[in-house]
């Protein structure tokens, strides 16, 4: 069996982004751990975003050759058993050579047996600073993300990118996330509540105040 430590915050951060278990990419229902010779990348996307955290092992662990270059989607129900209630800053995760077995805490799952999509093909973006359209949910996971990394307030940079994918950054430099924008509908519906408003106000007077 080896051992690895790996921080509790980037397995709960991107926890996020995995797809729902029962999505008809099954495959993307868990989080793609990649194993390197002193660290680790943790990925999950659900085909809109996409979340990447990088993990150096502590105490300059050293991964065995066997495993080096190999990767398992751990399932994302057993990961959110396992980080209910997990406050420690590493949590271990155990892997046995000749079982697919792994121990995620005190979590016995089996790996999600298919091939995780090759991620990097798209992460290669340089943002043209055009201004996108994005989902309200997705924008407030990124800031659910970036208070699990540490920043109270929720803040996160968004890298506008028109209708391409639009990169994401946060205060801790081994994460970063990158989501699709929606179609900009050029709507300007505010134009009419905001008319509403003044509906009946006597304008000077409001200056005046």
């Amino acid at each position: 069996m080896t051992i690895f430590q790996v921080k509790t915050d980037y397995i709960k951060a991107v926890s996020i982004f995995a797809a729902k278990k029962g999505s008809s990419r099954y495959y993307l229902a868990g989080i793609n751990v990649e194993f390197f010779d002193r660290y680790c990348t943790l990925v999950s996307t659900d085909g809109h975003r996409l979340f990447v955290a990088h993990n150096d092992f502590i105490n300059d662990e050293i991964v065995p050759d066997w495993i080096i270059g190999k990767s398992f989607i751990l399932p994302i129900d057993a990961i959110k058993k396992a980080m209910t209630g997990n406050k420690t800053i590493w949590t271990t995760i155990k892997i046995e050579q000749n079982a697919a077995t792994i121990d995620i805490g005190d979590v016995v799952a089996m790996p999600i047996d298919g091939k995780y999509p090759y991620w990097r093909n798209i992460i290669n973006v340089e943002p043209d600073n055009q201004p996108s359209q994005m989902n309200g949910v997705y924008m407030a996971d990124f800031a659910k993300a970036a208070k699990i990394l540490g920043n109270h307030t929720g803040y996160f940079t968004l890298h506008h990118n028109g209708l391409s994918a639009c990169p994401v950054s946060f205060s801790d430099e081994n994460c970063a996330g990158l989501v699709m924008p929606i179609k900009n509908c050029n709507d300007e519906k505010y134009k009419t509540a905001f008319g509403r408003a003044f509906i009946g106000v006597n304008s000077d007077k409001i200056a005046a105040e």
